[in-house]
């Protein structure tokens, strides 16, 4: 589980929800490197319950596909993430190459917009 925490770490931008539950290991967490995540989670026994899609855009244009949500820390005072309504579940049996065509598909699908991931992760 180590090496999953430090890949989030690593790599979440920022979170959006809270959760409660046991199994739960992170909830609405938005990641650069949505790749190597999925590998560290599936190394770690855990699974992507939900990935939900965000348009990082610039705060003085607006998102084309999104609504409001989170400044990007990264760089709060240009740019925010966009919550779109592409989302997908997946249970614990979903494989990394299933969420790998997933992620794939929907960025090809809107390239024109800078998507981000934002994943559900649960321990199996």
């Amino acid at each position: 589980m180590m090496d999953l925490l430090v890949c989030l770490n690593e790599h979440v931008i920022t979170t959006v929800g809270r959760s409660d539950e046991d199994k739960c290991v992170i909830i609405e967490a938005i990641v650069d490197n949505p790749e190597e995540l999925v590998e560290q989670v599936i190394k770690n026994d855990c699974y992507i319950s939900q990935i939900i899609w965000w348009d990082r855009a610039l705060r003085s244009k607006g998102s084309s596909i999104g609504m409001g949500g989170p400044l990007d820390p990264r760089d709060p005072d240009n740019y925010y993430f966009a919550e779109l309504y592409i989302c997908d579940t997946f249970g614990p049996e979903t494989t990394a190459d299933e969420y790998v065509e997933y992620l794939n598909r929907i960025k090809k699908k809107y390239p024109m917009c800078d998507l981000y991931p934002d994943f559900n992760i649960y321990r199996k």
